[in-house]
């Protein structure tokens, strides 16, 4: 049964001036949405006559696919195209009507689409609903023109109020190529059957993917995201494609899966992104992107050959990633001095030419060397508020730990060393960490808080540190050494000692007192001079292990002080050829 355009737009106009829903005869399309919104869909439509028999309207009733038309006669093939036919001209009228009416919106709910080509110029001044829509193939065309290097649009197609395609399905090629969405799209389950190309899409406000469907290539290249854009629970079956992709107002990809290939090369990812637990696929790519906020990968699944080297990352969270056993993830050119990798294996990523985080002061770089990981420097600001603000020691060191062995597995040994350094510094300050206090703290707690200091300087890690950095610095071990000697040599001085060998001169003690007295007179300079060699030459015996004695301590306390000098020199010696073959072993 025909409907004619007259009949179509007095009915609506009665529907739109008495606001009441209309009596439905058995002549009024029957289809129904499988939910309810703020008002239950009625089609207000007539049915039409159809081979399948379903009592739907024109816009309503069951398109044929291509699959279908290939296996057509050439009579029932022209019955389609006529069919199709009719459906573009009413739509045209229906769309023109919609604008011209009082509607609120453009209602195209569960409107099924034959193959439909939407030309350069159009506008939609409504917000549009084509909610469970399903095309069979749906472009927008919009003519470009050169300018220099860059193509623009010449006229271009605009939705100046929201578009919502919630659930909408798109069985053939979707593009929406220089398409501007002045106050963003709704795309939420949408199912994308072939290819989806929104190549320089615009979306001017909040924009929504979520638990999309992209079963076949989806590319955004050079789209624009103006406000926040959702791609919560999307699937991107075959990759993703966000070349040079701008992301102004953030984007959230929470538990996304990417496919293989997945690009984000040149994009600008803004104002926070989330990538948290989302899946990437082999060969997935961020080069040269820029990220001047935020970003998240906290608990993501990366693949073999994932490459990482955005062209700026002020902020950033690998946090419990999972890796591939291949160890194919490349960190490469990024600055990671503000990066977290709490409870990632570090030991599976390739870190090439990248730069890590530095020690506040002058002093720890001399130290500490020029590299340590952002978690051991963040701020207790940064730290969860709801629990002490103390950071997770252990991690820190397992992470420590981990870089060590994968610069050492690279030959990279200074780098190596300075995360050495940093694991055992997480020691020393865990020894400290015992101590819980809070931002809200008690007087009890900012007691325990004095005693964590105590307690983070005075134990055998800040000990070992300061002999020998940690058996790194051969040179400190070794300034340490000669601070011994001399140490010991001026305590010999006073504690007392004599030669026992006939050719070191006439047998006399050597003994020296603060003050003198009848006992000790007032000695020269060249006196003492002399003196000291001989405790010098004492001390450097001990160190040396000679079997003869040159030397005795006169006295309790000279003895005492020989067994001191005995366990702390031969013990600081150690520590230094350690260093000395940690250094050059290699």
């Amino acid at each position: 049964m025909s409907l004619s355009l007259r009949s179509l737009i007095s009915y609506d106009r009665e529907r739109i001036t008495t606001g009441k829903m209309l009596t439905r005869s058995k002549t009024t399309c029957q289809f129904r949405l499988p939910y309810f919104t703020q008002e239950r869909y009625e089609c207000p439509h007539e049915i039409v006559e159809n081979d399948n028999g379903e009592p739907f309207c024109l816009f309503h009733i069951k398109k044929t696919t291509v699959e279908e038309k290939n296996q057509m006669s050439e009579d029932e093939l022209q019955k389609v195209n006529r069919l199709e036919f009719r459906f573009s001209n009413y739509f045209v009228h229906f769309m023109r009507k919609a604008h011209t009416s009082n509607g609120q919106f453009i209602d195209c709910r569960g409107f099924c689409f034959p193959e439909t080509n939407i030309r350069e110029g159009v506008a939609f001044h409504k917000r549009v609903d084509f909610t469970r829509a399903s095309f069979e193939k749906l472009s927008f065309f919009a003519s470009t023109m050169s300018v220099g290097d860059q193509d623009v649009s010449a006229k271009g197609i605009h939705f100046y109020e929201t578009a919502n395609f919630t659930e909408a399905l798109f069985k053939g090629f979707a593009g929406f190529i220089l398409v501007a969405f002045h106050k963003g799209a709704t795309f939420t389950e949408a199912t994308f059957q072939d290819r989806a190309i929104f190549e320089r899409t615009r979306f001017g406000d909040t924009t929504s993917f979520d638990d999309a469907s992209f079963k076949n290539e989806a590319d955004f290249e050079k789209a624009i995201f103006s406000k926040s854009a959702f791609f919560r629970k999307t699937s991107f079956q075959n990759g993703a494609n966000f070349l040079q992709s701008q992301f102004e107002g953030g984007a959230d990809f929470t538990s996304a899966i990417f496919g293989a290939a997945t690009d984000f090369s040149l994009a600008r990812l803004a104002n926070e992104i989330d990538f948290s637990k989302v899946q990437f696929g082999e060969d997935t790519k961020f080069n040269s992107t820029i990220i001047p906020d935020k970003i998240s990968f906290e608990r993501a699944s990366l693949a073999d050959n994932f490459r990482f080297s955005p062209f700026c990352l002020p902020d950033a969270k690998f946090t419990s990633l999972t890796l591939p056993r291949t160890g194919n993830v490349t960190f490469e050119k990024v600055d990671l001095s503000r990066a977290s990798f709490l409870d990632t294996n570090l030991e599976l990523i390739t870190f090439r030419d990248v730069k890590w985080a530095r020690p506040a002061s002058r002093f720890g770089v001399l130290f500490r060397g020029s590299r340590c990981l952002y978690d051991e420097l963040r701020p207790a600001t940064d730290l969860s508020r709801s629990v002490a603000a103390t950071r997770d020691y252990e991690k820190i060191a397992e992470n420590y730990r981990q870089l060590v062995l994968n610069y050492e597995r690279k030959r990279d040994y200074d780098s190596a060393e300075d995360f050495h350094v940093g694991e055992m510094e997480m020691r020393r300050k865990k020894k400290g960490n015992r101590a819980t206090f809070r931002y809200n703290a008690s007087n009890s707690d900012k007691f325990r808080n004095k005693s964590r200091i105590l307690n983070e300087w005075a134990n055998s890690y800040n000990l070992y540190r300061i002999l020998s950095n940690y058996g790194t610095s051969y040179w400190q071990a070794l300034i340490i050494l000669v601070a011994l000697i001399f140490t010991f040599s001026i305590a010999f001085l006073f504690a007392g000692f004599e030669p026992i060998r006939a050719d070191t001169g006439a047998p006399r003690i050597i003994e020296y007192n603060l003050f003198p007295d009848s006992a000790h007179r007032r000695a020269s300079a060249g006196k003492i001079a002399v003196d000291f060699r001989e405790s010098l030459l004492f001390t450097l015996s001990i160190i040396t292990f000679q079997k003869e004695r040159f030397y005795e301590p006169v006295g309790s306390q000279a003895r005492l002080c020989l067994y001191f000098a005995v366990l702390f020199l031969t013990a600081q010696a150690a520590l230094v050829l350690l260093a000395l073959r940690r250094r050059f072993k290699r």
